[in-house]
């Protein structure tokens, strides 16, 4: 569809299904520009293990690189979508990816010598690490101290990658179970566990990835190469950690995890039964929240509130308090062999920049990944809150209906108060706990704990077994 306007200028509508999954309609300003005037560089930039459902991290990245085109008049991405290489059709037009098919060729092309002056790679991507070892990155460290990002995120990025986006997992409790984040320590978690009653569990569903994460924050220092994972404290941190390991695989509740309750993700698309119900009733202590919008960080105090529960959103425990588990949906890497090394380092600082962070787009897709994010977004004070409207608040806490879920959804205008938002922004931008993401210290450490959770050595022989191996690694 076209309108065209005197000065040769053309507004048109247009379907962009090939490039996207969703059934939008693009809108776009042509304005005739004299050839001789176009002097951009081409950046080339290939994406690789990205979510590309509807609304989801390639829809942000595929708007990120449109926008960068349209403003920056010195560069202009080029983009290759391994995902897409060999996706089969899907509905409406779109496409079903194949992540596997599409990562081994990107590896081959890289293996290859085929050169990109930048790569995006998601969490349907694993093979980083290995590519990593090969020294084929620079070091783009300086990006993260000029765009702030969130202390959190600073031990998940390497110098070679930074994120673009990140998922958040968290646990919550009610005020009459941890106060605050910085109450929950190891030692806070062990004498809840000791003092549970009948009928009582801790968490509404396995969390021991998390819990191992954080664990390892607390015995693994990467940048010294140094750890502790022989001490009596990381023992008995991963004993505990190896008894909720055994406890995920029974339905039941039981003392440790109620498989019956899951977690509460985004639009509580995974809850079942009352879990709000169990934390006001002190049956249940942890309800495990996975955020993957900005949005959500007011809709799920919200349901909460509603329910007239005081929440505590803890995070996961440290020997100095709660912290966030936070990975990140899209990281952001230059090769060493990139053509257009300045136009890659201008994407990079265009993506974590405030226009685009702090932007309402990213706010409705994915969590942030700078303090200045959290500060400007929840400055406002209020939020109109997608799904989370009294219906479907009703529907969540008390009963299932026939009629399908999207009946149900609405807006809410949710108020935030003063002290609600600084609470928030501190919640994300002052957590400074470091994850440990490497893969080989993962598949090390999940290795041992496997064995100790099965009886094949015990929890001390196993932390043994892990200090030598990962100092091995971490030296060498």
């Amino acid at each position: 569809m076209l309108s065209a306007f005197p000065d040769d200028r053309f507004v048109v509508l247009y379907d962009n299904l090939p490039e996207k999954d969703d059934n939008s309609l693009d809108i776009c300003l042509l304005v005739p520009v004299e050839t001789t005037t176009v002097t951009q560089q081409t950046i080339t930039l290939a994406v690789v293990g990205i979510e590309q459902t509807m609304g989801g991290s390639y829809n942000l990245i595929s708007d990120t690189i449109n926008d960068f085109n349209r403003e920056n008049t010195t560069y202009r991405v080029e983009l290759t979508n391994y995902d897409k290489m060999f996706a089969k059709e899907g509905y409406g037009g779109g496409f079903v990816p194949n992540y596997e098919k599409g990562a081994a060729q990107f590896e081959e092309d890289l293996l290859a010598g085929v050169k990109y002056d930048m790569i995006l790679f998601g969490t349907k991507y694993d093979g980083f690490s290995a590519l990593q070892d090969k020294d084929l990155f620079m070091d783009i460290s300086v990006a993260a101290e000029n765009a702030d990002l969130l202390p959190c995120l600073r031990g998940t990025a390497s110098n070679t990658a930074l994120p673009f986006s990140m998922s958040v997992s968290t646990l919550v409790a009610a005020d009459t179970t941890v106060s605050s984040a910085a109450e929950f320590t190891w030692d806070k978690l062990f004498a809840l566990y000791e003092g549970l009653g009948d009928g009582e569990t801790l968490f509404s569903t396995d969390v021991s990835e998390q819990l191992t994460v954080t664990m390892l924050s607390d015995y693994i220092d990467m940048d010294a190469a140094a750890c502790t994972l022989d001490s009596p404290d990381f023992a008995r941190a991963a004993e505990f950690i190896a008894e909720v390991q055994k406890a995920k695989k029974s339905r039941a509740a039981n003392p440790l995890c109620d498989g019956n309750l899951g977690s509460l993700a985004d639009g509580a698309t995974s809850c079942f039964g009352d879990p709000v119900g169990s934390l006001q009733s002190g049956a249940l202590k942890f309800l495990t929240v996975n955020l993957d919008m900005l949005d959500s960080l007011i809709s799920v105090p919200y349901l909460f509130e509603e329910a007239g529960l005081n929440p505590v959103f803890c995070g996961y425990p440290t020997k100095q308090g709660g912290t966030l588990y936070a990975t990140p949906r899209v990281n952001m890497t230059i090769p060493k062999t990139a053509a257009n090394k300045a136009g890659a380092y201008a994407f990079l600082q265009y993506a974590l920049s405030e226009e685009v962070q702090c932007s309402d787009g990213m706010a409705a897709r994915a969590m942030p990944v700078t303090r200045a994010a959290y500060e400007t977004q929840i400055q406002s004070g209020y939020f109109y809150i997608r799904v989370f409207a009294e219906e479907l608040t009703n529907w969540m806490l008390e009963e299932v209906t026939d009629a399908p879920r999207e009946q149900h959804t609405g807006l809410a205008e949710v108020h935030v108060t003063e002290e609600e938002r600084a609470a928030m922004v501190s919640y994300f931008a002052d957590t400074t706990a470091r994850g440990i993401y490497d893969k080989t210290v993962r598949a090390i450490v999940d290795e041992e704990l496997s064995a100790a959770a099965s009886g094949v050595r015990s929890t001390e022989e196993a932390g043994a077994i892990m200090k030598n191996r990962v100092w091995i690694y971490l030296n060498e």
